[in-house]
């Protein structure tokens, strides 16, 4: 059995040594390199998330040894913020929820790190991007193990930062810098959202007598927060709102979503990395990681529920209509956050984070698929400009299409069984309307995923002969992750299957200890009446999913002149759909935000010029008059007064010496003179 102190001891090895390895590419990477070629960079860099990997693994296995209902382990590194009664200590929580993010996030990162060497190797950045890659990773893997909202506000803030150096790390074109900068700016306003929810709880359980940020003293005191308000509304409520308003920039939904189809100015790794397992999760983990709010808030439950389904539909149907390869694989990310969100907002924690796990799989293995087929086009990403990609790329072709089934929901894949009991749950909730929306989303997604793979593989070639004559398949270090990645598809799916399939649901029994959970709306409903409608309702996903693929099939594979023939009959239409449509939201924020604002700020910067400056320079003109004044009356007035004082004085001097010549005759002479006058006075006096 392993030793739990053994292993929580440890567990500061989980974030500490990607840190480590950023410091050193950072610092000595670049010089070593020089020398010893870049295995010193991507080495060290691989090293580094190995035993992170290594260690979450070995954490796994002891929480899986340990009874349920102790299943944590906890290491106190040293005490950050004291206070009177409040400490924040550095502490990091492996519990089951922070395990199975450390493993997708470790397991993924590792996959994309040994992708990167073979994607970046002639990048003159090579150290610098390793670097960021370990740094990115250090940041999700605190706020993953953070015990306490100040340490995760810390990772969350990482991640944020790491992005804009990730996304912009080509920062010498501009739309790379400008994609960069609104993923950066664009996050702040999120995290606002996590500030505040931070101060109303704080301020409820310093009126409790409880000052805390911790989670596992804030879960103990959930009774009392329900009781608890914050500016006449309940501490729950507020606190779960401004929480999930930082969900929404992080993990891209309505209305915060708009910075992550720009995203993907980076580099296709860093697009992997952000959109799979580590940043875009990060909002969903926080919701799960505060669910013991959610259940207490039921309607800001249905406003996440809500806004998660809106989101999903609309970055669906943004998805069909795009070219970049890359674009369709950005707004799918949207689309599929939203079911994570969905699933949330239902209650269903587990079915939310089970999505999150299998969409770490698939999307990462799209994303880096699409990588390999950009780096065989010589950096092309229109879709228009591929096609029978199949025969130069067979490795690449075949994974791609195991995670494009996947992402539709093909039977028995990973997507398949994730996004069910997503439906399920949302239909077994009560909630119609959504259920309907995710439906249609589902058979959207099932739609632009085919529609993605028969344009970029199917038929023939259509970027040129000069360019089809260089088509080759990627080296080992990026068809390897591949293989594997296009293998978790297959398998990771099992993990939770449905019971009427026989199977046994151990990914929610595994994360049941860490999560609320919210009180079922039918809880009189017999199992077998519900096994019975979650069949119906699996095979209803199943043959809109299966639709959604044929009509994929017909409309760009078997029969393509359709497509091209919807597309005449509806021009302004379609135009709308596939230019103007996905930038909705961007030309509201325009008009109403950045506009106004670039508008307020050119009135200040004329009242700065003309009113501020102009007083400033006026008083600047008065000042100088009168030191001008002050310097003629100093100069010519006093200095000439006492200028002809010391004139006079020397010609007194010069007198006075002309008599002390040393002469008795000269003396004599002045005495008699000097008698002479005195005695002249004395009679006029008299």
């Amino acid at each position: 059995m392993i030793d739990p102190h053994t292993i929580g001891s440890l567990l500061c090895l989980i974030p500490l040594a990607p840190l480590l390895g950023a410091t050193y590419n950072a610092f000595i990477g670049r010089r070593v390199a020089k020398s010893m070629g870049h295995l010193a960079v991507h080495g060290v860099a691989c090293a580094a998330v190995a035993v992170s990997l290594l260690v979450s693994v070995a954490g796994f296995a002891c929480l899986v040894s340990m009874p349920v209902e102790a299943r944590e382990l906890r290491q106190t590194l040293f005490s950050w913020i004291h206070v009177g009664s409040f400490d924040v200590p550095i502490e990091l929580v492996f519990d089951p929820l922070s395990a199975v993010m450390c493993l997708v996030v470790t397991g993924i990162g590792l996959l994309i790190h040994v992708y990167s060497i073979g994607y970046m190797h002639d990048d003159p950045g090579y150290p610098r991007f390793f670097c960021y890659l370990n740094l990115f990773l250090f940041a999700m893997l605190t706020l993953v193990l953070g015990g306490s909202l100040p340490l995760v506000f810390i990772g969350w803030e990482g991640v944020g930062l790491c992005s804009f150096l990730l996304i912009g790390f080509w920062f010498a074109e501009s739309k790379n810098a400008a994609a960069a900068t609104k993923a950066f700016l664009v996050n702040r306003v999120g995290d606002l959202g996590f500030l505040a929810g931070m101060v109303v709880v704080f301020s409820a359980t310093l009126r409790i007598g409880s000052p805390t940020l911790s989670f596992s003293v804030l879960r103990d005191l959930a009774p009392r927060l329900q009781d608890a308000s914050f500016l006449g509304a309940a501490v729950p409520v507020v606190a779960a709102a401004c929480f999930f308003f930082a969900a929404t920039g992080k993990s891209a939904q309505i209305p915060l979503f708009v910075w992550l189809p720009d995203a993907m100015a980076g580099p296709t790794p860093v697009s992997a990395l952000i959109h799979a397992a580590t940043m875009v999760t990060a909002g969903v983990y926080l919701l799960c990681r505060t669910s013991f709010l959610y259940v207490m808030a039921p309607d800001v439950g249905a406003v996440v529920a809500l806004v998660a389904g809106l989101t999903a539909c609309f970055a669906a149907t943004v998805a069909l209509f795009q070219h970049d390869i890359k674009k369709v694989l950005a707004y799918s990310t949207v689309s599929q956050l939203g079911y994570m969100f969905l699933g949330c907002g239902v209650g269903a924690f587990g079915a939310g984070l089970f999505h999150v796990v299998t969409h770490a799989f698939f999307k990462a293995l799209l994303f880096l698929g699409a990588g390999s087929v950009i780096h065989a086009m010589g950096g092309e990403q229109d879709v228009r400009q591929m096609g029978g990609l199949r025969k130069a790329l067979p490795v690449t072709t075949a994974t791609f299409l195991v995670g494009i089934l996947s992402l539709g929901g093909f039977p028995l894949l990973a997507g398949f069984f994730s996004k069910d009991v997503v439906l399920w749950r949302v239909l077994a909730s009560g909630h119609g309307f959504l259920y309907g929306l995710a439906l249609l989303t589902s058979a959207l997604t099932a739609f632009y995923s085919i529609r993605l793979a028969v344009l970029t593989f199917g038929g023939a070639f259509r970027g040129g002969h000069e360019r089809e004559h260089h088509l080759h398949e990627s080296p080992r270090s990026m068809t390897v992750p591949l293989v594997l990645l296009a293998v978790g598809c297959i398998v990771v799916g099992w993990l939770a299957g449905p019971t009427w399939l026989g199977l046994i649901d151990r990914f929610a029994a595994w994360v049941e200890p860490a999560l609320a959970v919210m009180p079922q709306v039918h809880e009189h409903v017999d199992a077998e009446v519900e096994e019975r409608a979650e069949i119906v309702a699996t095979c209803v996903a199943v043959v809109v999913g299966l639709a959604g693929m044929g009509g994929a099939w017909v409309m760009f594979g078997w029969a393509p002149g359709v497509a091209r023939a919807l597309a005449d009959r509806l021009p302004v239409l379609h135009g709308y759909l596939a230019g103007r449509y996905r930038s909705v939201f961007d030309d509201v924020y325009d008009r109403c935000i950045v506009r106004p604002l670039l508008a307020a700020t050119r009135a200040l910067a004329t009242f700065d010029q003309k009113v501020v400056d102009g007083l400033v320079n006026g008083a600047a003109a008065l000042i100088r008059l009168l030191s001008r004044s002050s310097g003629w009356f100093d100069g010519t007035l006093v200095d000439g007064f006492f200028q002809r004082c010391a004139d006079l004085a020397r010609a007194l001097g010069r007198a006075m010496a002309s008599v002390q010549n040393g002469r008795i005759q000269s003396y004599l002479m002045t005495l008699g003179w000097a008698l002479a006058v005195v005695l002249l006075l004395l009679e006029f006096v008299r």
